[in-house]
This record gives C-alpha cells, structure tokens and sequence, in this order.
C-alpha cells in the first residue's frame, strides 16, 4: 500500500494525505500487455494478418499501415513499429521475430518514459498498461498529452468513459478504446474485436 501525499485543492499550502492500494512509479508495462498490444496491433498472436506472416503478435513483413488514405499511410513492421529512415526497410522487407521485438522494446520504453514523466498520480499495474495501450496507438508525445492531463486530476471513475472516446472517431478506434477503458477500468485484458 502506498501513502500518498499532494496538495489539496482548497489553498496552495495544503497537504493531502492518504493511503491507496495503486502504485507509484517508476512502472513498467507487465507481461500481459504485449499480447493485448499484439492483438490489437496485428490481429491475431500467431497466423496471418492481411495475408501478412503475424508471430507472437508481431507482423514480420512491412506493410502500409493506411494503403486507402496516403495521408496518414506509413511503412509499418512488428507490432505497430512505425519504420523509420535509420530502419533501412521497406514495403515488403521481412524481418525476425527478435528484430520485431527489438522494435518493440524500444517504441514501449519511448511510451513507458512519456507515461511516467507526465503521469502525477499512482496507478494499479492495469491502469498503467491501459495508458501504454493507447501511448503506442495514438502516439507517446500528442497522444499521451490530453489523456495524462485527465488522468492526473485523479478522478479514477471516470477515466473509462472519456478513454472510450478518445480519438476513437477520428481514427476509427472506437473497439480498441472500449477495450483500454475496460482493461484501465476492470483490469480486464480483452482482445475480442
């Protein structure tokens, strides 16, 4: 359990404190989160997605992320890595497992960093994944900016609701939100879509 103690709302000068089950950081993403984060990255955990070769929920052919807008469509690999110039890939390069999950590792340690830099308030293991969740989705520095801002008035009840929305009609994500709400609101790591 950890104690907790912050500035009050009433007056600049005065401390809160109490006691909550949640934890403080530095947190890392769990195990559970990589094959939530594969499933709704890359479709299934092993298989094909879009007739693509998909291994532990890793993508190991580069594809275009948006083929019908080429306004957002980027060159995309592993699970939602954005390929890069320092890359040296292109559409159609396959890579390893072990280079996918290099990928990985690094596109979650950018978000994990953001998360935890602009993030005030402790967390339970799941709420934290559910904010990584939609870090690598919507992007570890805009994307992360407004819903840290909500998250760290503390208001824990309703951050289910308003992560439901978040750019889920713009981006047409509304399923994959609804499951981030679930999994920050419940814990509950759903994959079904």
């Amino acid at each position: 359990m950890s104690i907790v103690t912050g500035t009050g709302n009433m007056t600049p000068e005065s401390l809160a404190e109490g006691k909550t089950d949640r934890l403080w950081k530095p947190w890392e993403a769990s195990d559970k989160l990589l094959p939530f984060l594969g499933v709704w990255e890359s479709g299934v955990l092993n298989g094909t997605f879009r007739g693509l070769p998909v291994a532990q929920g890793m993508i190991l052919e580069v594809y275009n992320d948006h083929p019908e807008n080429p306004k957002i469509n980027k060159p995309t690999v592993g699970m939602g890595h954005v390929v890069l110039d320092k890359d040296h890939l292109k559409v159609g390069d396959k890579v390893s497992v072990q280079k996918a999950m290099e990928f990985l590792k690094s596109d979650i340690k950018i978000v994990e960093d953001q998360v935890n830099k602009k993030i005030k308030v402790p967390l339970y293991q799941y709420e934290y994944d559910a904010l990584v969740s939609i870090g690598i989705n919507a992007g570890a520095y805009g994307g992360l900016t407004e819903i840290s801002e909500i998250v760290n008035k503390g208001i824990y009840k309703d951050i289910p609701k308003i992560i439901k929305t978040y750019h889920a009609k713009v981006e047409g994500k509304l399923k994959r939100r609804t499951a981030e709400a679930k999994l920050f609101g419940e814990g509950i790591y759903d994959t079904d879509h």
